[in-house]
């Protein structure tokens, strides 16, 4: 789905600048960073880095009933951005080195809107 919505930017991205790309990338950079996509999982769009705004469903995995490994989605997040809600500096982005690993209080816990057999509960 990633790599679609990838190519799917791009296109906007391309077709707003008539595929034209004349004088280096900085057009194609700015036409990609106005283009907001109503994707299937909700709605995607660009941060000054050009790193995805978009909605994150929290995922759970567990054993069921038979013992074999299951999942589900317990949580609705919606339009996390790569500086996950304050939490991180945005600069640089989050890599597996950067930032520490350190216990911080996350923005969305006690905000995420549940989800109970694959239905939000507003």
């Amino acid at each position: 789905m990633n790599y679609y919505n990838n190519a799917w930017g791009l296109i906007e991205g391309l077709k707003a600048i008539g595929a034209d790309l004349s004088g280096g990338h900085e057009p194609l950079w700015e036409a990609i960073s106005n283009v907001t996509l109503d994707a299937a999982f909700g709605e995607i769009s660009l941060d000054h880095n050009r790193t995805a705004i978009q909605d994150q469903y929290v995922g759970r995995i567990y054993l069921d009933d038979d013992g074999n490994m299951a999942s589900s989605t317990v949580a609705f997040v919606p339009q996390v951005d790569q500086t996950f809600g304050g939490t991180f500096s945005g600069d640089p982005s989050p890599s597996r080195d950067y930032p520490p690993c350190e216990v911080r209080d996350l923005p969305w816990i006690g905000n995420a809107v549940p989800v109970v057999n694959g239905v939000l509960q507003n």
